[in-house]
């Protein structure tokens, strides 16, 4: 319902025909008349309409309806006009209550057929279908437009209400028929009743009424035929015959300005432009010239009156006029209705339909440019008001769809039309799932999907178009797309649709609610999996709380998921990014000590990961960052332990603690910073404070043995291990191992870095066996670790060392004799690698590459086994002189499906090898194929 036209009479007219319904059924009453005047029914309302609920109660009980006759019936109507007349309830729940009123209604009418009061009830019926359960139709087809599906009910409605009017006017007419031939005595008799009285005030409003209905039926249906103007020329003659109607003076009767209106609108429509001209200027001056007491009621007529003219200069071709009507009346609007959002819209429907006209005929005349700019400037009101009335863009689009072909090509739409069929299918999803039960959940869910799947395509469309026109639109489109996506089962599209509303369109008026989506959406979506390494769920992340950290850096909402980012952002391996973000969680956050560690943790790993070729100013620049966050991180940290020593969370305020220490003291056995004593003095104490966390005393142990050896003390990082045996040699065992761990990745590291690494791979080799004799002699202390285990480390570490006969030896001994070429059976992928490792190192091609082959087919593909290990199989086939040009396409077919080919070393490699291959290939026809 747009606007609240009321009753269409007031005053002389209105007074009767509103009165309260009546509850006797039959004859005059024959109460005292100061008990006359007292209404059960009209105080029932009363208090109903004033939300006197409990006072209600109590009257009920102390005067309950007869338990014969209609009373009962029509305080059930009462109280189901109540659950109409709530805005608060749903419009389906209000609409289904009227129903059911007018349900009543009829057949209280039915059952006590004698007048006066069931002419009051049938009089009621055809107002309640009139001017309340059709006006939201009628007033859409005056006000926006006219559709098919609005022009069925309505036609329905208004034929209801007509044949409610009719049967009303045919009682009476034979209640008076009949007086006129009663003897004068009866006459007299029916005279004392007051039916005489009643018949006359009922049947002019009956008619006046009828009037009203056959004019909506007309507006029902737009093909204007014969019939349809000879009825509004019916209507027209009954109005002006019955010359009071639109003579009489407003403040008397109360119906001049309406029936001044109802001509000039049926004038209009039979195409009699001038007579109705002068009739709407009529209705809008004499509304105008009413106090304001008076005018409040009809003011809808001045409204109608002005659109009508608005219509009529614009049917009559007067385009200028059109124009100034409308300017007129949009004035009128934001002087006395401001916040009357439907008039607004009624305006710029016009407005808009002017300007298509006016671009229609300039283009019929050859003014091809002109009609351009007219058809772009068309939809111009209606963008405008979505600005301007954010909260009933819904209402805009919705309006403006069922004026378009929802079937239509969407090329051929504009871009308002586009948007105008997006918003409204999302409604009708959004119905659709509201609506449909279990029975009805398969077909719905069907139609759901089509619906969804149609606004991806228009909504193609609508993102693609570059008129201006489109461009203002995008937002919108953008913002539907996004919904459908989401409802389609597509986070990641729908999370970065979202996030383009934020970016590109910061002041649109959903901006705010695509931010709040995102970032929902991308949330649900990691937290399905948290644990899962599929870069979509986390790159989604990623991208919802980049932009609200973007946008709103400093909301709750930004300061809560900013930590969360940084950890996302962490395991995309965007280590920098992840160190900036996290330097950003404020203090008192609940992750804000995490926080801290962690930035120094991805400070130093942007500083581990520096390329060899990086500047020396680059590479201090980078530790002494994250030098500073640890060193941050421990003043941080000592304050929380102060603060929380004795609670759940102290041991792991600790173990960052002793993180932290850890990067201080390697940072300070770097080069570009070269304190190995200080090292040593932040390690001072290191074993009694976290003596049971073995992986931390390990490394521990590694970097104070790095010191030593770079301080020159070799026999004192020898005796730290033989020391350690002989104080703890039960708990030795796993701290050597994690040693062992520490000491290879740092040999491997500076392997892969091209700087000296036989230093560390001779501590690792010496560090291997005194792990493995400990091993041999504590075989009670293994637990679940084997033995061969031990012997596999050690391997590994001769094979660092670039002793591969005795890594060999020391796999074979734990490889099965016979390997399957399918590689089912269990096996230790370690020793299979280092067995690979060292043929390859050894020059044993053709036995190293059917390994390597095995490797590559047991790991997770995309993993850096997995490359390495097809690496390695393709260059034991170059040694092998297989064929060039196959190598070649294998590389380049990886190229092409993984462009990054395993990282940057990794992807050296590739490149070396393919340009070795390639060079071949040019000098030679023939090789072995791989």
């Amino acid at each position: 319902m747009i606007l609240r036209t009321g009753c269409m009479l007031a005053s002389l007219v209105v007074a009767v025909m509103t009165g309260p319904v009546g509850t006797r059924a039959s004859g005059p009453s024959l109460r005292p008349p100061e008990e006359e005047r007292f209404d059960n029914t009209e105080f029932r309302s009363g208090l109903l309409s004033r939300d006197l609920r409990n006072l209600l109660e109590y009257y009920k009980r102390t005067r309950p309806p007869a338990p014969r006759g209609p009373d009962a019936a029509l305080l059930h109507r009462e109280e189901l006009m109540a659950v109409y007349q709530d805005d608060s309830r749903p419009a389906a729940e209000r609409v289904a209550a009227l129903e059911e009123a007018m349900a009543v209604l009829e057949n209280v009418a039915r059952e006590y057929p004698d007048p006066p009061q069931a002419w009051r009830w049938r009089l009621q019926l055809g107002k309640d279908l009139l001017f309340r359960r059709a006006e939201p139709y009628y007033n859409n087809i005056l006000y926006r437009g006219w559709t098919e599906a609005e022009g069925d009910f309505l036609a329905e409605l208004t034929t209801r209400a007509e044949d409610a009017f009719l049967e009303l006017l045919e009682e009476i007419n034979g209640f008076l028929t009949r007086v006129d031939d009663m003897s004068l005595a009866e006459f007299r008799r029916v005279e004392r009743t007051g039916l005489l009285k009643i018949a006359d005030t009922v049947r002019p409003q009956a008619e006046y009424f009828l009037q009203w209905s056959r004019f909506y039926r007309v507006l029902a249906r737009v093909d204007n035929d014969a019939r349809q103007k000879a009825l509004l020329r019916d209507i027209i003659e009954y109005l002006e015959r019955n010359s009071e109607y639109v003579t009489a003076p407003h403040d008397e009767t109360g119906v001049q300005a309406q029936s001044l209106l109802l001509v000039g609108m049926c004038r209009r429509l039979i195409g009699d432009y001038q007579q109705a001209g002068e009739r709407l200027v009529q209705a809008r001056n004499l509304v105008n010239n009413l106090s304001a007491e008076r005018a409040r009621p009809v003011r809808w007529v001045y409204i109608l009156a002005q659109l009508e003219l608005a219509k009529l200069a614009r049917d009559a071709g007067h385009f200028a006029l059109t124009r100034q009507v409308t300017s007129a009346l949009e004035q009128w609007r934001q002087e006395n209705m401001p916040d009357n959002f439907a008039l607004a819209l009624a305006v710029a429907l016009v407005e808009g339909d002017v300007r298509l006209r006016e671009a229609r005929l300039a283009r019929e005349e050859g003014r091809h440019e002109e009609a351009d700019r007219l058809q772009g400037e068309a939809r111009r009101p209606l963008l405008s008001l979505l600005r301007a009335w954010p909260a009933h863009q819904g209402d805009v689009f919705r309006t403006f769809a069922a004026l378009v072909d929802p079937e239509a090509d969407p090329a051929s739409m504009d871009a308002l039309e586009r948007n105008a069929v997006m918003a409204d299918l999302l409604g009708k999803v959004a119905a659709l799932r509201a609506d449909s039960d279990r029975s009805a959940a398969e077909a719905a869910g069907e139609q759901i999907r089509r619906h969804l799947q149609r606004v991806l395509e228009v909504g193609r469309y609508a993102l693609a178009d570059e008129s201006s026109l489109g461009v203002d639109m995008r937002p919108f489109a953008l913002f539907n797309v996004a919904v459908s996506h989401y409802q389609l089962g597509q986070p990641a599209e729908a999370v970065e649709h979202f996030a383009r509303v934020v970016e590109e369109y910061p002041d649109f008026s959903r901006s705010a609610t695509a931010l709040d989506y995102a970032v929902r959406i991308a949330a649900d979506y990691y937290a399905q999996d948290p644990s899962t390494s599929d870069p979509r769920r986390l790159t989604t992340l990623v991208r919802a709380l980049g932009v609200l950290d973007a946008v709103q850096p400093d909301s709750d909402q930004a300061r809560y998921w900013r930590y969360y980012l940084a950890e996302a952002l962490t395991r995309l391996g965007r280590r920098r990014e992840a160190a900036e973000t996290f330097a950003r969680v404020p203090v008192g956050s609940d992750n804000y000590c995490p926080a801290r560690y962690q930035e120094a943790v991805q400070r130093w790993a942007v500083f581990r990961a520096l390329p060899e070729e990086a500047t020396a100013d680059e590479k201090r620049r980078c530790l002494d960052d994250a030098v500073a966050s640890a060193s941050r991180c421990l003043d941080a940290l000592a304050t929380a332990l102060a603060e929380d020593a004795e609670t759940a969370e102290a041991h792991d305020l600790q173990t960052y603690q002793a993180g932290a220490l850890l990067l201080l003291a390697e940072a300070h056995l770097e080069p570009e910073l070269n304190q190995p004593r200080y090292a040593l003095e932040v390690l001072q104490g290191f074993d009694e404070r976290y003596a049971g966390q073995t992986e931390l005393l390990g490394h521990a142990w590694r970097l104070r043995i790095l010191a030593h050896q770079a301080l020159g003390q070799l026999e004192e990082a020898s005796r730290i291990v033989d020391l350690y045996l002989e104080r703890e040699p039960g708990a030795a065992g796993p701290v050597m191992d994690q040693l062992l761990r520490s000491l290879t990745q740092e040999a491997r590291r500076l392997r892969d870095a091209g700087r000296p690494y036989d230093a560390a791979a001779a501590q690792a080799l010496d560090l291997a066996r005194k792990l493995y004799d400990w091993a041999r002699a504590h075989p009670q202390l293994l637990g679940k670790v084997s033995a061969e285990s031990f012997r596999v480390r050690l391997a590994g570490a001769h094979l660092m060392a670039g002793d591969y006969e005795r890594a060999l030896q020391l796999v074979s001994q734990v490889l099965p004799k016979e390997q399957s070429s399918r590689g089912d059976e269990p096996v230790n992928v370690d020793a299979l690698a280092y067995q690979a490792e060292a043929l390859y190192q050894l020059g044993r091609y053709e036995d190293a590459q059917p390994v390597f082959y095995r490797l590559w087919s047991m790991h997770p593909e995309g993993s850096d086994a997995w490359w390495q290990s097809l690496l390695r199989s393709l260059q034991c086939h170059t040694e092998m002189d297989s064929s060039p040009q196959r190598i070649v396409s294998e590389i380049r077919r990886l190229r092409y499906m993984r462009p990054d080919l395993g990282g940057p070393g990794l992807k050296t490699q590739f490149d070396r090898l393919e340009q070795i291959n390639a060079q071949r290939a040019a000098t030679s026809a023939g090789g072995r194929r791989p």
